[in-house]
């Protein structure tokens, strides 16, 4: 082989490292090896999981949420090979992904590393608007909706209220609910913790109310 032969090559190989490297896809799998995962694996899967924040966050902190009630969507078409968007919005959800979106909040009230990750260093405050809008929305549900006790169907999140879904007009998803109870529940406990008694007091009225009507709703005798 030539020394110009070789010297393309290693210009190549080079090209290609650089452009692992410094890759600006979501598609990191390819920084990983499995001498990685073998010989270094606390830091791989650090790595990994800061990685795969990073790309989350930026459907779930960008189009993944209404940013005007705080009401989390069930996805977004992409083009696969550009990554852009595509038109149809999936607009509606349900109890269980609100009660992700609630978990990676409270993740980000405790410090965590990779919530903050998720959320692109975000301050506190605005954590907490969104916890706000959020809580402010499940009320106005209630408010318009009161026989659903406080539980959540599958229902229409976008324009500026969450709305009725055709086919869930008198019914609600038992295991959906009972994810969301129990993410309500350790962010009460992160609010007070942050001291945020006034937003805790907004959610554990909440999860009062969905104790209440637990048994009319979801037990037939």
């Amino acid at each position: 082989m030539s020394m110009i032969s070789k010297t393309m090559l290693l210009f190549i190989f080079l090209q290609f490292i650089t452009n692992i490297q410094g890759q600006n896809t979501c598609r990191f799998a390819e920084l990983f090896t499995i001498d990685n995962l073998v010989n270094n694996r606390n830091d791989a899967i650090h790595r990994f999981k800061m990685h795969m924040c990073l790309w989350e966050g930026k459907f779930g902190y960008g189009v993944g949420y209404n940013h005007e009630t705080g009401i989390t969507f069930d996805g977004h078409k992409i083009d696969y090979t550009t990554g852009d968007l595509h038109e149809n919005l999936q607009y509606w959800t349900a109890a269980s992904k609100e009660a992700l979106h609630v978990n990676i909040l409270s993740l980000y009230l405790m410090d965590n590393v990779y919530a903050r990750q998720f959320f692109r260093n975000a301050t506190q405050d605005e954590i907490v608007n969104i916890l706000e809008k959020k809580i402010d929305s499940y009320d106005d549900f209630h408010r318009r909706y009161p026989g659903f006790g406080g539980f959540l169907p599958w229902f229409a999140a976008n324009g500026s209220a969450m709305n009725l879904l055709n086919g869930w007009e008198s019914k609600v998803p038992g295991l959906d609910n009972g994810q969301l109870v129990w993410s309500i529940k350790i962010l009460i406990e992160t609010l007070k913790n942050k001291k945020l008694f006034a937003l805790a007091d907004k959610y554990q009225r909440r999860i009062d109310l969905m104790t209440q009507t637990a048994i009319p709703v979801f037990y037939e005798a």
